[in-house]
């Protein structure tokens, strides 16, 4: 037939029973596999006895670094920090504390901000915590804080004042959980941290800011330097 064009329908041959059963075998292994995600990402974001776990290991293991007669105070202040380097999530702090400032910032100066945060937050926090070392924890109940977070209230009991009370923000990240802030008589760690950060960079600059972060740094390597001495002292006394 000249100027007409013949379609031909080819008929879709059904799948064998053995391919289809694949496709469906493989679709329950991927929903299976989404939906694993999806319920290790909530466990992850709202366990709060796993954070609540979390807090109290920590207190106890800095109650016994306070209160080991063994332990020099240099020492007591040494196993301090390093408690709170391993419980706390320095980088994610750094990052919040420095804020929009960030985008001022050269690739170098930002690479010095982050290498010397770490020591000058965990050296101002360890001098606080070190006023209450004399107290006692307690610790109290666990609740979400938002979709990814928990708060581990406690309550420090001070002999002669009145009880302070401390909410730890706990995030569980790949190394496990990590303390994200601390609010203490409903005072935020964070925001005050980089309200502290913005008002130095205002009034200093960039500069003033990581200057004063040098400042801590160098005051934390003193105390490694006196530690390290102070051992070396003991060691020398004791070979005599």
């Amino acid at each position: 037939m000249t100027g007409t064009h013949l379609k031909t329908h080819r008929k879709c041959r059904p799948l064998p029973p053995t391919g289809m059963r694949l496709i469906l075998l493989t679709a329950m292994l991927l929903l299976g596999a989404v939906s694993g995600v999806a319920r290790a990402q909530e466990s992850a974001a709202q366990d709060p006895e796993g954070a609540k776990a979390f807090i109290t290991d920590l207190a106890d293991r800095a109650m016994a670094i306070w209160r080991d007669p063994t332990r020099t105070q240099l020492e007591r202040e040494k196993g301090f920090r390093d408690l709170l380097f391993e419980g706390f999530d320095v980088d994610f702090l750094a990052k919040i504390s420095l804020g929009r400032f960030a985008r001022q910032m050269t690739r170098e100066q930002y690479d010095e901000y982050m290498r010397l945060f770490p020591d000058y937050v965990v050296n101002k926090f360890a001098n606080r915590i070190g006023e209450y070392s004399n107290q006692t924890i307690e610790i109290g109940e666990a609740v979400p804080a938002g979709t990814r977070d928990v708060f581990v209230r406690t309550t420090l009991v001070r002999p002669g004042a009145e009880p302070l009370a401390a909410d730890w923000r706990v995030r569980k990240t790949k190394d496990g959980f990590r303390i994200v802030d601390v609010k203490v008589e409903g005072i935020s760690m964070v925001i005050s941290q980089r309200d502290e950060f913005a008002a130095l960079i205002e009034k200093s600059g960039i500069e003033g800011l990581l200057e004063e972060l040098r400042k801590g740094a160098a005051e934390l390597a003193a105390k490694d330097a006196a530690l390290e001495a102070e051992r070396a002292a003991r060691d020398k006394g004791a070979s005599q």
